[in-house]
């Protein structure tokens, strides 16, 4: 499956909307947790794990968490980060795969 992943530029643990989000990362993974393993930083810097492809231009970005979102470019759901576990959210707006 293929994921955006967008952080919250406010760093809060609060979901708004996906429009208020930065997205730092497109992802190839097995499934939403597998998303959000790759976009943490815990043996090295997280941009560097295979499957993922950076959108920052930063030379650093923050692990993902809570109140960040994870977008399955294929159904276009909108998976928010909680303190446990994921929120699911349709929506309405068309993801492209292309920021």
């Amino acid at each position: 499956m293929k994921v955006r992943v967008y952080h919250n530029p406010d760093d809060v643990f609060d979901f708004t909307s996906i429009e208020d989000m930065i997205a730092v990362a497109d992802v190839e993974c097995d499934d939403i947790e597998h998303a959000m393993e790759l976009t943490m930083s815990i043996d090295d810097d997280w941009w560097k794990n295979s499957g993922v492809t950076k959108l920052f231009e930063d030379e650093i970005c923050r692990s993902t968490n809570a109140g960040d979102a994870i977008v399955n470019l294929d159904t276009n759901k909108i998976h928010v980060v909680e303190l446990l576990g994921f929120r699911t959210i349709e929506s309405d707006v068309i993801f492209t795969g292309k920021e």
